[in-house]
């Protein structure tokens, strides 16, 4: 029979596994503190924690960043155990062992220190205790329980400045993600390191006490054991207490200096030492003061000239040194500037295209501790206009601005203010949608997105004025709406040539033929004013490959088309997708047309005005015309028509919109040749003019 095959203990496994390394090591410890440890095995395992406290010391003094070495507050629980399981060890040893002790590190540290005088050496060991309980430790703790405080403090002020960028643009949701976990790592280990910062305490309490126990402990031992006479147990057992409190208190110490250190330098940007080069030769004048003292504690009588005159020599040939290369410096700095072009203000001081300026009172709306949720409306708004109509929205830059009132908000294009409006951030806005004729108490306004009338309303009013018909609506939506519809409004001067080349560029791979054929027949600014025409109307881009298909065929015809009359042609292709936009939600397309006469008579004008540059209507036309458009737009609201649309003909469309643009935004017209054949019609009334 085969023998059965013996488990095998893989122990590269092991020692390649820094998990199971950690729970062996905490393991030892523990059973440090239970069973008698051998002498040969106390002087490794103290000589590991020196080396483990200098190692941790080292580690701080190269690192950049806290983070760096982010299990500091748990190697220091596990260090601090360490030690007091020698402690514990070394104590049962030496009262065990009495004058036949024979532990080589804790006698050499012991009859270091002591030097022939216990009582000196006795001394030295208290001053040491109090270095390390009163300056070190109380240190440290002080400087953890701040650090802690200020970084919770200061969270909710960070997390607004990542969801500001994330707003705006300038970082990724991913980028984002990132600075949210090291912010929030960033605040548990402060918060960690408070509490770490009392082992360090609570370690130097139990190795006085420890030192005190053994101290009494081996006097009345060697006394009662080893009947030796009281010198000779004081001297005995003071050499190995103050021995065995050293080795346990200098690797405390080096770990409570560590630990003041990572605390301390929260903000650093480079390691200590290249800190401490940089601003310790900031400037030179310090180096000569310090030198002209020292030499001048050289002729002092009495003081030790053969130190003071070499230290201020040496400092003053560092300070002369370090002029000599200050001076080099400027010089080259002078004439490199000498040498430099002038600088272009406008490249270094780049307009943001789109700004968003509020107000000191509304700054709880982009603040995420106060349950402010701006940014993420005005992120929202960036991905709804990119979904609805292709177009890139350049990232949007919220400030407060001390130029505004306290309440007030602006959005600017291109460092122009082009819209504003005061906001009530304690209140709702009711918004009348123009079909409620119950009146609500508040502060009445017009809204400031589409001119209805709106008023401000208690929290508590909302239900009711809910029930009445108003939509009632928060601060952030206020301003979300608002800046929708005035990028929407701009979106001439937003879509530029780079943007425009961007969207192509996007596309290139997908339709190489199109694009190909599309670039040798026009430019980048030809497509950026169709691409304008059809933005301004709302008409979404998102079609992209019909629209450039559109232009290639029509410029392969006729290459001096106008883009005014190409964007025409594309909105006929994308009849399907306008009039689905415009439809009621039992497809209608419900629509207000202008009497045959009147119709004929502004197609007349229109031509004229195209051969001769400008209209030839009488006086009183345009402003009655305008008024009648005015009126029927009224009368859409009333029979409560989710858009007031014109149906016209092709040829008065786009100079028809052009006229109303101004005086009615919100009119839709739309051409005959605009409408797809599924579409059901709906006729809801004709417009006409007197003799027109």
């Amino acid at each position: 029979m085969a023998d059965t095959a013996r488990p095998r203990i893989n122990f590269s496994k092991i020692l390649n596994s820094p998990d199971i390394l950690v729970a062996v090591a905490i393991v030892t410890i523990v059973i440090m503190f239970i069973l008698p440890l051998p002498v040969f095995f106390l002087d490794f395992f103290m000589s590991i924690s020196l080396a483990l406290s200098l190692f941790v010391l080292f580690l701080v003094i190269f690192s950049t960043n806290p983070l760096d070495i982010s299990i500091f507050p748990s190697m220091l629980l596990i260090m601090t155990l360490l030690r007091l399981g020698l402690n514990v060890s070394s104590t049962r040893l030496i009262l065990s062992k009495g004058p036949q002790f024979n532990g080589k590190l804790i006698t050499a540290f012991g009859q270091f220190v002591v030097g022939g005088n216990f009582i000196v050496g006795l001394i030295i060991f208290i001053i040491l205790i109090a270095v390390q309980y009163i300056v070190i430790s109380k240190g440290t703790t002080r400087m953890s329980e701040v650090a802690a405080r200020f970084a919770l403090d200061s969270l909710p002020g960070k997390q607004m400045m990542i969801d500001s960028d994330l707003a705006a643009g300038i970082i990724t949701e991913q980028e984002a993600i990132l600075r949210r976990k090291s912010l929030q790592r960033e605040a548990d280990f402060y918060g960690s390191m408070d509490g770490a910062s009392k082992f360090v305490s609570g370690d130097v309490m139990v190795g006085i006490f420890i030192t005190v126990v053994n101290i009494i402990g081996g006097i009345l031992i060697g006394l009662l054991k080893f009947h030796m006479d009281f010198t000779q147990a004081m001297e005995t057992f003071l050499i190995f207490t103050v021995g065995d409190g050293l080795v346990s208190q200098i690797p405390s110490l080096l770990n409570g200096v560590s630990a003041g250190i990572i605390v301390s330098r929260s903000e650093a940007a480079d390691t200590l030492g290249n800190e401490f080069k940089k601003e310790a030769t900031r400037s030179y004048y310090p180096l000569w003061i310090l030198a002209a003292t020292l030499t001048f504690f050289g002729f002092v009588p009495g003081f030790p000239w053969y130190v003071f005159l070499p230290l201020g020599g040496l400092f003053g040939y560092l300070a002369y040194s370090m002029q000599t290369s200050t001076k080099k410096k400027v010089e080259e700095k002078i004439e490199k500037k000498e040498e430099e072009k002038p600088v272009i203000i406008d490249k270094l001081v780049p307009i943001e295209p789109i700004a968003l300026e509020i107000g000191y009172s509304l700054i709880p709306l982009v603040d995420k501790s106060q349950g402010g949720d701006l940014f993420e409306r005005i992120a929202n708004v960036r991905k709804q206009i990119a979904y609805d109509y292709g177009m890139i929205v350049p990232p949007i830059v919220v400030r407060d601005s001390l130029k505004l009132e306290a309440t007030e908000y602006s959005i600017k294009i291109h460092g122009v203010k082009v819209a504003s409006s005061k906001l009530y951030p304690d209140r709702l806005l009711a918004i009348n949608p123009g079909v409620v004729s119950e009146e609500i108490e508040g502060i009445k306004i017009k809204e400031p997105t589409y001119n209805l009338d709106a008023v401000w309303i208690e929290p508590s009013q909302k239900d009711i004025a809910e029930s009445f018909g108003y939509t009632v609506i928060n601060c952030s939506t206020v301003i979300a709406t608002h800046l929708t519809e005035t990028i929407m409004n701009n979106v001439d001067s937003l879509l530029g040539r780079e943007e425009v080349k961007k969207i192509i560029d996007s596309i290139r791979d997908e339709y190489k033929t199109l694009v190909s054929e599309v670039e040798s027949v026009t430019n980048i600014g030809f497509l950026q004013k169709v691409f304008q025409n059809l933005l301004s109307e709302k008409i979404s881009i998102r079609n992209i490959a019909t629209i450039l298909q559109t232009v290639a065929d029509k410029l392969e015809i006729n290459k001096n088309l106008d883009p005014d009359l190409v964007s025409e042609f594309v909105r006929e292709k994308l009849k399907n997708q306008i009039c689905r936009t415009y439809t009621d939600d039992k497809g209608r397309l419900r629509v207000y047309a202008l009497s045959p006469k009147l119709e004929n008579y502004l197609a007349n004008e229109f031509e004229k005005s195209v051969r001769l540059g400008v209209y030839t209507f009488p006086p009183q036309f345009l402003p009655n015309f305008i008024n009648k458009i005015l009126e029927f737009e009224k009368e859409a609201n009333e029979k409560k028509l989710d858009y007031f649309i014109l149906l016209v003909s092709p040829r008065i469309r786009r100079q028809l919109k052009m006229i109303l643009s101004s005086v009615a935004p919100r009119a839709v017209v739309l051409s005959t040749s605009e409408i797809s054949p599924g579409v059901s019609l709906e006729y809801v009334g004709q417009i006409s003019m007197g003799d027109q």
